[in-house]
């Protein structure tokens, strides 16, 4: 126990429902919220148990025990020392965040208050928005990241392999079968009929080599001369 978490732990017949969690932490959200003022005394423990306060009876005792009371209507009465505030609003927003059988017949209930529920509430709002761009639901993201971090491996894993198939092959400026160039190192010379195709830096090339072709033909005949093969 401490100002920002709490564990109780209660005598119950079977696990305590969602419906049921709720409820509980309504009740005690409501009874912080009115702010309530909260009473210590010391008495005797026979004197505790006649007003009613809760506890461990089968726990030893001293002869003169701490008794709290929450509310003005006796809210809550029992022997506690460890709670230590002027009222209940001092104890901030409440939240169960889990709830498990400790033995055979017991339940335990955790939550968080005050500064620790707010900084669950905020982890809460980043998990949401993990799962949103997983597509999982929260209780689902770190399956899903595991099957994500799982692929990005195998991916990374087949780049590399690709890598080096690529760097092993001989260097050369053709990546393509290329009818074109005689000098293809991966594919012999293929004529039109065959379906080959042209690389990149061949069709470049032949390109720039008829443009030159037909601008040489029409200073030509702008000049008056024949043109021959070569001539610029």
């Amino acid at each position: 126990m401490s100002a920002e978490r709490l564990r109780f732990d209660f005598s119950h017949f079977e696990p305590v429902t969602p419906n049921q969690l709720a409820e509980i932490t309504r009740i005690v959200n409501a009874e912080i919220l009115a702010n309530a003022p909260t009473h210590t005394e010391q008495m005797t423990l026979d004197q505790a148990k006649a007003k009613g306060a809760q506890a461990l009876f089968e726990a030893k005792y001293a002869d003169s025990v701490r008794v709290l009371t929450i509310g003005s209507d006796g809210f809550s009465i029992e022997l506690c020392g460890g709670t230590h505030v002027a009222r209940t609003g001092d104890i901030g927003p409440f939240h169960i965040v889990a709830e498990s059988g400790t033995a055979a017949g017991v339940r335990r209930i955790e939550a968080v208050t005050g500064e620790g529920a707010l900084a669950w509430f905020d982890a809460q709002r980043q998990l949401n928005a993990v799962g949103e761009r997983l597509k999982a639901r929260p209780e689902q993201v770190v399956e899903r990241l595991d099957s994500v971090l799982e692929r990005q491996r195998t991916l990374e894993k087949e780049l590399e392999r690709l890598k080096a198939k690529v760097a092993a092959r001989p260097a050369t400026s053709c990546s393509m079968p290329c009818a074109r160039s005689p000098a293809c190192a991966y594919s012999p010379l293929a004529s039109k009929e065959s379906g080959a195709r042209s690389c990149a830096a061949c069709t470049t090339s032949s390109t720039e080599t008829g443009l030159r072709r037909t601008g040489a033909r029409r200073r030509a005949g702008r000049q008056g001369q024949p043109y021959r093969r070569g001539h610029r």
